[in-house]
């Protein structure tokens, strides 16, 4: 540009683009683009995050694998968040249920004898 009007004695030394008038076909390209990318850099970022908790719940395995006591807790761990929850259906696997029994552990069995107690106690003050 300054050599076109430096014939004429004019230097140009400075231009300044005030007003850019981009084409909404454009925009509309450029925002689908810029969509694209956010969001194959969240399913990078979840697929990551799926490798570390393979990667955690792998080692996990290993350890309730080696100690049959830590896999026993970590099952009575989930039974116990189910109880407490308290508003779903919960299936409990039958070797669960036989240690419970056979170890009270929740002390199911004082509980059920605590209400048989005063089933008979109320049956006695009906009797009277």
């Amino acid at each position: 540009m300054d050599q076109k009007t430096t014939d004429w004695g004019i230097m140009v030394q400075h231009i300044e683009i005030t007003d850019i008038q981009i084409p909404e076909a454009l925009q509309d390209s450029l925002s689908r683009l810029a969509q694209m990318e956010r969001e194959k850099k969240g399913r990078i970022l979840l697929a990551e995050a799926e490798i570390e908790i393979a990667k955690k719940l792998e080692e996990a395995a290993r350890v309730y694998d080696a100690h049959g006591t830590a896999m026993k807790l970590k099952s009575l761990s989930i039974l116990n968040e189910g109880l407490r929850a308290g508003n779903s259906m919960m299936l409990v696997p039958n070797s669960i249920t036989e240690e419970l029994k056979s170890k009270d552990l929740f002390g199911l069995q004082a509980l059920n004898e605590t209400k048989r107690a005063g089933e008979r106690k109320e049956k006695d003050d009906e009797g009277r």
